[in-house]
């Protein structure tokens, strides 16, 4: 999904590209910064950062007004308030997603936490979440050339054997879909199609369809 940083209006400020790009390489070294000189497209920079939760990719508009992120809501939480740190403070900023469906206004008290519980609040459940579930047991068939591939590279990628890297690829692969789907209009579509009859099939088809 992606999130925006910038006035809720029209304003004077102009985040200078050449600036930014001192303060981004002084806070993260081993970022990848493109300039884009076409003056037809809407952003003048674009770079790609590689942080705890995931790569966030951003790009600064032409203007200067706003910033645009892809990635994990932690990891924009994060940017966000640190860029809201470089600008001047008699220019309100806003963190908000691309439906516009919550905003959060970066004042000097907001945190990463406030952020994220904004975007996240209607999400019934989370990777993250500490919960006290009992484990369980699960009987799963695969090909037996699958199982000796997985046995054969758990341990180039830190795994005791081929079970927890099976473990690995289904957290990681939930975590993608969940952030899919925990976009709040997506969420209010589909129980407003499930209220209307539409079938549960169509409508999962078209939501992957729709954010892939």
């Amino acid at each position: 999904m992606n999130y925006f940083i910038s006035p809720p209006e029209k304003t004077n400020l102009k985040i200078d590209s050449a600036q930014l790009i001192n303060r981004l390489k002084a806070e993260w070294p081993n970022i990848d910064i493109q300039h884009l000189d076409n003056p037809e497209r809407a952003y003048s920079l674009s770079f790609i950062i590689s942080l705890k939760n995931s790569i966030l990719e951003g790009s600064l508009e032409r203007t200067g007004q706003s910033v645009v992120l892809d990635g994990d809501v932690r990891n924009c939480a994060q940017f966000a308030l640190w860029l809201r740190s470089l600008v001047d403070r008699k220019y309100k900023l806003l963190f908000y997603d691309e439906a516009y469906s919550a905003e959060v206004e970066l004042g000097s008290e907001t945190t990463e936490h406030d952020i994220i519980k904004r975007f996240l609040e209607e999400v019934p459940y989370s990777l993250d979440m500490p919960t006290d579930f009992p484990m369980t047991t699960i009987t799963l068939r695969m090909p037996e050339n699958v199982v000796n591939s997985l046995a054969r590279i758990a341990p180039v990628f830190g795994f005791s054997n081929y079970q927890p890297l099976i473990q690995h690829y289904v957290d990681e692969g939930l975590r993608i879909d969940m952030q899919r789907l925990n976009n709040p209009t997506i969420q209010k579509l589909t129980k407003t199609l499930i209220e209307h009859g539409v079938d549960e099939g169509l409508i999962a088809k078209a939501v992957d369809k729709a954010t892939h």
